[in-house]
């Protein structure tokens, strides 16, 4: 997550909390019955976390508002985080698809976004 889940420098969720919260979860056997195409696209579900897991290993996850239409994406790989509030789904097949494709934008934009945050962390 970014900034390993501090807020001004003060830790506000339990680093370990959000990494167990947030990941996927390699026991998890469970038959999709409903939402088979999200399993296929290397989704998972977890503690109301629906996440999706890159080629490269990493992965990001997102809440989904009651509205459907409402969501907080976050990618703690590319320390993005997308909220978007809205009440119709604006014509999109598949918002996080979208969020995909706007956090790989802004990767190609700034390459640098990874050695940067290797130097502010404070390890």
């Amino acid at each position: 997550m970014p900034d390993q889940a501090r807020w001004g420098g003060k830790q506000v969720i339990p680093e370990k909390w959000v990494e167990e919260s947030t990941s996927p979860d390699a026991s998890d056997n469970r038959r999709w019955r409903r939402a088979a195409a999200w399993k296929q696209a290397h989704g998972y579900y977890k503690y109301l976390w629906w996440g999706r897991v890159r080629s490269d290993g990493s992965h990001a996850f997102m809440a989904r508002g009651n509205l459907q239409q409402q969501w907080i994406y976050v990618s703690p790989r590319d320390h993005v985080v997308i909220v978007r509030f809205g009440l119709v789904d604006g014509a999109a097949d598949s918002w996080p698809d979208i969020f995909e494709s706007i956090t790989d934008s802004v990767r190609t934009l700034n390459p640098g976004v990874d050695s940067i945050a290797r130097d502010q962390s404070p390890d």
